[in-house]
């Protein structure tokens, strides 16, 4: 731009261009460039029928808008890598819940059978499945700005997953609804400031569920131990999933100019 233009002008076009590209969310760095070098060149042919680049910010119009329109172009770019990110998630949030699950339950024994797994296994990891499942759902569907349709979409992948697990295993039903109250005490617990209060609060509520629904089940009342250690794995998939999460997200917004 022209060094004789007012700073305070070119400062002002800087930040709309800026505006501009972030909210046109395009997927690729090279592609914000050729955007950002476009604007610039607007601006310089709009300011000399202007009489400068305050005419030129003046004619522009709202730069929401003006982002939107560009975010219509490359809306089908962001929504597949959108999809990855999701794909990404779901699977590295599901790998962790899995691998949790085989800590916990592997058993060290003698003979031909020197390892074996719990016979708690599959429905504990069935739970954990679920759990981090519905942590990236929950994380998608609350997410801002809030959508309805995004949150009803969540809830139903999240439906169609319990009844996949149903049909092949026999327990998705079960499981899932479990983990779906695991999932709301977290996010109910993770509103308070202090991380250490915020996991020692989910702790104590996963605890409390889970010997509760093992003592209304007919087989009656789990132990205390065996419902502290299975609070315990439970928490450790949460505590990843939002991780996993959170790191995902960073890189995400990275990808598309937002962070």
């Amino acid at each position: 731009m022209p060094e004789t233009e007012p700073s305070a002008d070119l400062a002002r076009v800087s930040r709309v261009i800026d505006e501009v590209v972030r909210g046109a969310r395009i997927p690729w760095r090279r592609g914000r460039e050729q955007l950002r070098a476009e604007l610039w060149s607007h601006f310089e042919e709009s300011g000399r029928e202007a009489g400068g680049l305050g005419g030129a910010l003046a004619r522009l119009g709202d730069p929401a808008a003006l982002a939107q329109g560009f975010r219509h172009v490359y809306r089908h770019d962001y929504r597949l890598l959108y999809l990855g990110k999701l794909a990404a998630s779901l699977i590295a949030s599901a790998l962790v819940a899995v691998g949790v699950q085989l800590a916990v339950n592997l058993r060290v024994g003698g003979g031909a059978a020197l390892w074996r797994l719990a016979p708690a296994f599959p429905k504990a990891t069935a739970v954990s499945v679920a759990v981090a499942l519905g942590a990236v759902g929950a994380w998608e569907a609350l997410r801002r700005p809030f959508s309805p349709r995004r949150g009803l979409l969540a809830a139903a992948l999240y439906l169609l997953a319990s009844l996949a697990v149903q049909v092949a295993f026999g327990r998705g039903v079960a499981a899932f609804t479990a983990g779906l109250v695991i999932v709301g005490l977290g996010y109910a617990t993770s509103r308070l400031q202090i991380r250490p209060a915020r996991l020692a609060a989910a702790y104590l509520a996963f605890s409390i569920f889970v010997y509760g629904a093992h003592r209304a089940a007919a087989a009656g009342a789990m132990p205390l131990l065996p419902a502290l250690a299975t609070s315990a794995a439970l928490l450790a998939v949460w505590a990843a999933s939002l991780a996993i999460l959170a790191r995902v997200d960073r890189a995400f917004r990275g990808l598309v100019g937002q962070s």
